[in-house]
Order: C-alpha cells, then structure tokens, then sequence
C-alpha cells in the first residue's frame, strides 16, 4: 500500500491491524497517531475534525446524507468539550498496535509540514522500530506534498528499489 495524507494514514492503519499478505506500505506525510495529529497537549487544532472536515472530505459527495448519523456519532464521541484522551482516539491510534505489523514500512514526510506534522513519522518509525518492522525513511525539506511532484526520478528509482527488495526478493 502507498499513499500521502489520509492514504497513507489508511496504509499505516491497516498494516496495525496485522492483515497477513500486507507485504509492504509506503505511508507519506501519513497520520499515526489521530489524537496528537488534532491536538497539542491536549489543545484541539480544530473543532469536530473527524466529523465535520475528515468524513465529508473523503466521502463520495453522493453518500453524505446517507453517513450523517456517523458523522454526528463522531462528533459526539470525540471529546472536544475536554481535549481529553477517550475511546474514540484510543481506537484511532496506530502507535498501539505497532507490535502488530508485519509489513516492512518505508515513511516518506516533509519537516516542513503544516497539515501532518514531523513528528507523526518520527513516533510512529520509533515504534515500529522497538518492534523490529524493517524501515526506511526519506526525509525532504518540503511541507505536505508527495516526492513524486518535487523528486520524481529519484523518487521512483528508489521505489523500484525498495518493492524489488521487499515484494520480489531481489
């Protein structure tokens, strides 16, 4: 699995779920831990993300009336009147079933990201690496984009390498 942003994060939440065949993700600029991607010490960055931002978002425009009540659910769950940890992040937080991937990783993000910050991809390599998963990472001096817009040769000479390792064996 590879993808940037909410895909990416996709990619980091699936591989925690430990899914055997998952052979390898490519998460960039991805979330992996949703309470500290929408909070600082406990200090929201917005109000109703998952609910109100997230959801319609990603959601075909045509099922939006269809998923109201899921998205007042979250907005009912998320704990914006305290900034508190509860259930509803806990659920959300890959960083917990690190222990669970089996997938090699290789975590791609911009230090100059203002949407998903740096320090996504720094808790979530440190625990993938205190479970052994196989990493790389590359680093760029970008904010929120993919290597593919700014590196593109290099980008996809690397990835060839690493889906040669990790997929074929060679």
């Amino acid at each position: 699995m590879i993808g940037k942003s909410y895909d990416g994060t996709l990619s980091n939440g699936v591989a925690a779920t430990g899914v055997d065949g998952l052979t390898t993700i490519v998460p960039i600029s991805a979330i992996s831990q949703w309470y500290e991607y929408s909070r600082t010490g406990g200090i929201r960055h917005n109000n109703n993300y998952p609910g109100n931002t997230l959801a319609p978002a990603v959601t075909n425009s045509d099922r939006l009336a269809t998923c109201a009540a899921s998205r007042a659910a979250m907005n009912a769950e998320d704990g914006d009147e305290t900034g508190d940890v509860n259930q509803f992040w806990i659920d959300r937080d890959h960083l917990k079933d690190a222990s669970k991937v089996k997938a090699s990783v290789f975590i791609t993000h911009g230090f100059q990201d203002d949407n998903v910050r740096f320090n996504q991809a720094t808790i979530w390599w440190d625990a993938l690496k205190a479970n052994g998963v196989p990493l790389k990472m590359w680093i760029t001096r970008t904010g929120h984009e993919d290597p593919f817009d700014f590196r593109r040769a290099e980008w996809v000479d690397t990835l060839h390498r690493w889906f040669d390792h990790w997929l074929y064996g060679l």
